[in-house]
Formats: structure tokens, C-alpha cells, sequence
């Protein structure tokens, strides 16, 4: 009988030698220069296909050259012939007047409206020009040849098409297959799975040792097939810096990977640690491939910070008709970036990268003069980041991704505090944060990084405080006021989340339960104040940031106080009429209101339920995925809706691996008050949406994004109850946030760059 070590033995040799030849096959692939790939060259379009007369002793010549060095076969079409055709006539390809391949077809054979291939398998000079000729022998009747312009014709026929001698104002359609080599990203991804292949087969046990191995082999092997997909045939490298960017990304996933590999071999618990890694990684990736200005009104919300960093440095703010003044070098047109395309992109890589442009102090009036009435806290990070690029004298470039890294690095870092702050309910912190909107807006100059990581800040703060045997402290109190008073003052949406407070037990803040009411009244009371104080009173109002200006030679007047506020929030605000007398009027099929107000919904008290309930029906689906990051880059770039799944699944995961070791932080009416301050929050953006964007005449509320909710999911650790015990899913979560951000970095690559 044979021992174990025999057997052991030979499972190692036989693991060897299929380790080797796995090797020796994917290698040979890798450097062969046989032909193992076929290729079509197709005509763009069969759009106004002509007719080429062929009869008598015709013939026809069309130049054309390939694109590879071994045509397999060449395909002609006849479009139409009389029925009585009969005769034959040779179709042949020339290199000069050398005929290298001679076939001849009977006239019969020639089937209508289809494309006939011959087979050639003739070795060709790529780029070389060839003519393919067809000589009629002998025809009785006529037969007619596709012909199409050249610009709709497949690749490589660039000439018109010569009958008798004389051009025609058309070229013969024509196809080609050819036989290539492999391309060089094919080869290479065969030589890395050749050795990773190996490498599984030879170091099975130690790469599936345990559960924590196992996942981290199994999610890093799909996050190499994605990247495997979308490199070999999802995304164009034609522009060289977009080939270094995704060299690149590649790099920055390897280091993210390798990191959390780290972390989870070593037992880490801290999901803070594995967020800052995440963060800060695919956060760069995301400001990088959706470029500046490609964020929901980013050109706004850069205008806006320039305008603070203005006002920090002492400059002036705007000009006498409200423009703000930028430095030369740093005005142009700020809406390219909506639509970005891969030009657009390597171009702003570039300049950040050698630095290239000419920087110009000189301060010039832009073409923008919009100036909201929001908190001027709102963009203090990205105003600290072009103040630090404008003081340093970098360029253009260098000074727009130092202001969106700014914004990035505080959204790290208070979030990065409250997932370590909150008792309960950080690996749900941890899922949200992976959304791959919210990866997209805290990279950009969005005032949403403040909002997403406050309200996490306030929820921690408050979780903590609940959870904590002890009576609230006065820091602790000072600290909630602050976090509250700033909080609401940069979505007054949110408002009614403010109201939380009342989840904190009583006896925590005084024996009295009046003086415990009074206490988190004044919170409340506290935060509606400042919330009046910034939008009526313009006080810490980016409108204060603004200096005297009078009405334009087009009549436009400075936006100011609740007008600002309404321009803020979407409201479309008309220029003043003016009556003219004219002879054609162009009378438009307008509303009886532009939009909503409080006399029309006192006149038409259902109309917005009816209208909300028109939104859920219609557009809830869409809604979901919003929410969970289908779709970026103002809206035009739409991930897989699988990615979004996995997010819903990825937060599901964290909750419950919260849930597994959590503590009761509210008791039941305290979740019910809860519940219901997330209604009135949703509510609350549901009617601003009603109010500002939609039209009297339709029954659906516009402007909803799922995006706006992201903040009111921050609530659900409250909902935690006590348990003991582990999931042992951290490493899942963990692994799973990597594969959702490459799908998404990879695709948005593919969606810009293809």
C-alpha cells in the first residue's frame, strides 16, 4: 500500500508539472507571432447604398489597403441584376500589376442584397495600397455592385471607385477578415493569468488556509477578472496620458488591496483604519477620472469657494456687476467639465502633473456672479485649498484638485473620528461611505462633504452619549450645539434630524424631566435660530462675502437675500419683462403658475400627495439606484445597476455585523421618534422639490435625487439592539467596498474614455 508521504509526493509532482505546462502554454501564447485572432473590417453603414453597372466587358477597380498582414477573405455585394444574367467574371487583388490572388465567379453565384466572401489567405503589407479588381469574361444582362461614400465604407478604402477608367463619385463596398496576432493587451493578460493560474494551483493551501485567506483570495481574484474585462476590451487607450492614468489606478488599486490585506491578516478591528485607506485611495481615483466641474454643480460651487478664498486673501471679491474677479490663468470655460471625454481628462492630469500653463496673478472678472445665500461654512475647506495653490503660484490645474483634495481630506477626517466615536454602528458608517456617489461628491467642491460627514459626526456624537452610563458633561453638551447649529445650516432639509435629540434619556441630563425637555427645546430652538440668522439675516452668509455691485448693461441685478436663497436651492428666478411691440409673438404653453407657492397649495391641498405618489410609482426604481450611486458625473454617466446591489447588500452586511456585537443605545420610543424624524426629513425634501421645481401642471415632484437621502440612512445605527456574538463578515465587507469601487473606477474609465 502507499504511505501518505508517497501520496504527497506525487500530488506535489503532479501539481509541478501542471504548474509548468500551464506556464509553458499561456508564455508561448504570450510570445508567438502566429495568427490566432480573427478580425472584421465592416462597412460603417449600409445607408444609401448605390448601384455600380457591370455588363459587357466592364471593369472595376477600387484601391484599398489592410490593416494586417494576412487577409483571409475579401466580401463584395451585388444590390441588384436582371433576372437573365448569365456569364462569369474575375475578381481579383493586385499589388501594383502583379496578380497575387485570381478567383472567377459565375454571375448566378452572385446572391442580392448580401455580402459574398471569397477566400484569399494571402499574405499583405500592412498600409500598403492593393487594388481589387472585377473583369468581366462574359456576361449576358446586367448585374449591379454595391457602392457607398467613402466616409461610410469600411476602413482602408479611401479612394473612389474607377469603371472603365473614369472615377465615379463612390466607392465599392467592400469587407474584409483577416487573420492577426494576438494584440499586445491580449498576450499580456495571458502571461499574468498563466502565472497566476500557476500560482493558485501551487500555493492552494496556504492562499485558502483559513476564512479570512479565502475571502481575500476570492474577492482579489474577481477584482483581477474586472480589471482583466475592462482592460482587454472595455477601454481605449488611444490618448497616451489616459494609458500612464490607468497604469496608475492600477497601482492605487494594488496598494488598497495589499493594505486591507494587512489589516484583515492581522485581526484589525478599527473600520476607521480600513476607511481612510479606502477613502483617501478611490477618492483621488474618483477626482481623477471624473475631472473638475463634473460633479452636480461644481461649477458653481468652485465659483463660490474662489469667492471666500478672495475674501481670506484680501483680494477683490467681485466686480461692479457682481462677476467674481479670478486670476487669468484660472478663468475659462468651467461647464467642460460636465461632459467629460478622455481629452478632457488627460489634459487636466497633465497640467496637474508637469505643472505646464502659464500662471497669471492679474485678477480678471469671470462669467460667473451667482452667489447663493448658504453658510459660509459650507466652503471653507475647498477655499482653504485654492488659497494654498493661489499662494503658492501653482497653476490652473494644480489649484482646482488642491481645492477638491482639501474637501476630500476633511471628509476623511471628521468621518474617520466619528466611526471611532460611535459605540455601535461602524462597519454601517463604514457601507455608506463606500456608496459610489458619495465617493464621487467628497472628491469634488461639493458643500455636500460637509453636510455627509456632519451628519455622521452629529449621529456618532449622539449614539455615544446614549450609550455612555454616565451623565452628559458640559463639553459634551457645547459639542452638540456646535455640531447641531452647523449642521442644519447647511441643508435646512435636514432640520427635522436636529430634533434627535430628544432620544437621549432624560436622567443623562438632569433628574428633572423638565429640565431635561427645556434643555434638548433650547438645542432644537438653537439650530432653527441659526438656520434664520444665516438665511434671512445673511449672517456667516456667503452673501456677506460679496462686495457692491450695480445692475449690468443686460439688466441683471445682484443676487441677494432670499433671492440668492432661491437661486441656491433651483428656484427659476425670471429677469424683469419688458413690453415691446412686435408683429409675431411666440406665445409658449406655460402654467398658471411658474411655480408652486403657499396660496396654491392652501387652493390645492392634495396636490402634493398626488404628486409625490406620482414620483413613488414612476420613478422609485431609479430613485433606489440614484441613491446608491448609479449614476455620476452630473447624471450622464451610469454605472452597472449590479454595482449598486452590491452597495445595497454591502450596507445590509455592515449592519448586521453591527447588530452582532451592538448595544442598545435607544429604547423603543426612541426608535419611533426616530422614525419619524426621518420621514419629516424625507418630507421635508420631497416639499422642496414640490415647491421649487415642479410644475403646477404636472403631477410628479422633479428634482428628487437619490443622493439627498444618503444623510437620513446615517440614522440606522440607533435602530441597533443588544446582542452578543459574531457574524464574521468584516473581512467580506472589507473586500467587497475593494471590488464595488474598481467595478466603478473601471467603468466610469470605460463610460469617459471609450
Amino acid at each position: 500500500m502507499y504511505n501518505n508521504s508517497m501520496i504527497k509526493k506525487a500530488a506535489f509532482l503532479v501539481r509541478v508539472t501542471l504548474s509548468i505546462t500551464i506556464l509553458l502554454f499561456g508564455m508561448y501564447f504570450a510570445l508567438t507571432k502566429r495568427h490566432y485572432d480573427t478580425q472584421y473590417n465592416k462597412i460603417a453603414s449600409f445607408d444609401n447604398i448605390e448601384a455600380i453597372g457591370l455588363c459587357g466587358i466592364d471593369v472595376i477597380e477600387q484601391r484599398l489597403c489592410f490593416a494586417t498582414d494576412n487577409v483571409h477573405s475579401i466580401g463584395i455585394c451585388a444590390v441588384n441584376g436582371t433576372k437573365n444574367r448569365v456569364g462569369s467574371f474575375n475578381i481579383s487583388l493586385l499589388d501594383n500589376d502583379k496578380t497575387i490572388w485570381e478567383q472567377k465567379v459565375e454571375a448566378k453565384d452572385m446572391e442580392l442584397q448580401k455580402i459574398v466572401w471569397f477566400t484569399i489567405k494571402q499574405l499583405v503589407e500592412p498600409q500598403k495600397e492593393y487594388t481589387i479588381r472585377i473583369a468581366v469574361e462574359h456576361l449576358e444582362g446586367s448585374l449591379y455592385i454595391g457602392g457607398i461614400s467613402r466616409d461610410k465604407n469600411a476602413k482602408g478604402v479611401t479612394d473612389k471607385v474607377i469603371r472603365n477608367g473614369e472615377e465615379l463619385d463612390m466607392s465599392l463596398v467592400v469587407e474584409t477578415v483577416a487573420r492577426a496576432r494576438l494584440g499586445f493587451k491580449t498576450r499580456l493578460l495571458i502571461a499574468i493569468w498563466s502565472v497566476i493560474l500557476a500560482i493558485y494551483i501551487m500555493g492552494f493551501e496556504k492562499l485558502f488556509k483559513n476564512r479570512t485567506r479565502g475571502v481575500i483570495t476570492a474577492f482579489i481574484t474577481a477584482d483581477l477578472l474586472a480589471v482583466s474585462a475592462y482592460f482587454g476590451f472595455g477601454i481605449n487607450f488611444e490618448l497616451y496620458w489616459n494609458w500612464l492614468i490607468f497604469v496608475g489606478i492600477l497601482f492605487a488599486f494594488a496598494m488598497a488591496a495589499v493594505m486591507h490585506g494587512i489589516l484583515l491578516l492581522k485581526k484589525c478591528e478599527k473600520a476607521e483604519l480600513y476607511f481612510m485607506i479606502s477613502s483617501i485611495v478611490f477618492g483621488i481615483a474618483f477626482s481623477i477620472i471624473l475631472p473638475p466641474f463634473s460633479a452636480p454643480d461644481e461649477d458653481f460651487h468652485f465659483v463660490e469657494a474662489y469667492r471666500l478664498s478672495n475674501a481670506i486673501m484680501g483680494w477683490p471679491i467681485n466686480d461692479e456687476h457682481g462677476y467674481v474677479y479670478v486670476r487669468e490663468c484660472d478663468s475659462g470655460d468651467w461647464e467642460a467639465g460636465r461632459h467629460p471625454d478622455g481629452k478632457y481628462t488627460a489634459d487636466m492630469v497633465k497640467r496637474l502633473v508637469e505643472g505646464d500653463g502659464v500662471v497669471s496673478e492679474e485678477m480678471v472678472a469671470s462669467n460667473a456672479s451667482r452667489n447663493g445665500a448658504l453658510s459660509i461654512v459650507m466652503y471653507i475647506p475647498q477655499a482653504i485649498g485654492i488659497t494654498i495653490g493661489r499662494l503658492l503660484h501653482l497653476n490652473y490645474a494644480r489649484v482646482v484638485f488642491l481645492g477638491r483634495w482639501m474637501n476630500l481630506i476633511t471628509f476623511v477626517l471628521i468621518t474617520a473620528f466619528a466611526i471611532r466615536l460611535i459605540p455601535s454602528g461602524k462597519w454601517t458608517f463604514f457601507a455608506i461611505c463606500q456608496i459610489p456617489i458619495v465617493m464621487e461628491i467628497v472628491s469634488s467642491y461639493s458643500y455636500d462633504v460637509l453636510v455627509l460627514a456632519g451628519m455622521l459626526l452629529f449621529v456618532a456624537h449622539l449614539a455615544n452619549i446614549c450609550r455612555n452610563d454616565n451623565k452628559i458633561t458640559k463639553k459634551q453638551i457645547f459639542a452638540m450645539l456646535a455640531i447641531i447649529g452647523v449642521l442644519v445650516n447647511l441643508k435646512p432639509v435636514y432640520i427635522p434630524l436636529a430634533a434627535l435629540v430628544f432620544v437621549i434619556p432624560d436622567e443623562k441630563i438632569s433628574d428633572s424631566r423638565r429640565k431635561s425637555a427645556i434643555c434638548k427645546t433650547v438645542a432644537v430652538l438653537i439650530s432653527v435660530l441659526t438656520f434664520i440668522f444665516v438665511y434671512k439675516y445673511n449672517v456667516m452668509s456667503m452673501v456677506s462675502i460679496s462686495e457692491n455691485a450695480k445692475p449690468n448693461a443686460d439688466g441683471a441685478a445682484e443676487i441677494s437675500g432670499a433671492m440668492a436663497f432661491a437661486e441656491s436651492y433651483n428656484y427659476d428666478i425670471s429677469d424683469a419683462m419688458e413690453f415691446a411691440e412686435s408683429h409675431n409673438y411666440d406665445i409658449s404653453d406655460a402654467d398658471l403658475k411658474r411655480l408652486k407657492d403657499i396660496a396654491f397649495m392652501r387652493e390645492n391641498p392634495f396636490d402634493i400627495v398626488e404628486s409625490c405618489m406620482g414620483l413613488l410609482l414612476t420613478n422609485v426604481d431609479e430613485f433606489i439606484l440614484s441613491m446608491f450611486g448609479s449614476y455620476l458625473g452630473w447624471y450622464h454617466i451610469r454605472i452597472p445597476i449590479y454595482v449598486a446591489i452590491l452597495a445595497m447588500l454591502l450596507l445590509y452586511l455592515g449592519y448586521t455585523e453591527d447588530g452582532a456585537n451592538a448595544v442598545r443605545l435607544i429604547g423603543l420610543k426612541g426608535k419611533t421618534w426616530t422614525a419619524c424624524m426621518m420621514a419629516a426629513s424625507m418630507l421635508a425634501i420631497f416639499l422642496s422639490m414640490y415647491i421649487f421645481n415642479t410644475m403646477p401642471s404636472i403631477k410628479l415632484v422633479s428634482g428628487v435625487q437619490g443622493r439627498y437621502l444618503i444623510p437620513v440612512l446615517m440614522v440606522i445605527p440607533l435602530f441597533l439592539k443588544d446582542r452578543n456574538g459574531c457574524t464574521g463578515k468584516k473581512e467580506v465587507i472589507v473586500m467587497l467596498s475593494l471590488l464595488i469601487q474598481i467595478v466603478s473606477v473601471l467603468d466610469i474609465c470605460r463610460k469617459v474614455w471609450g
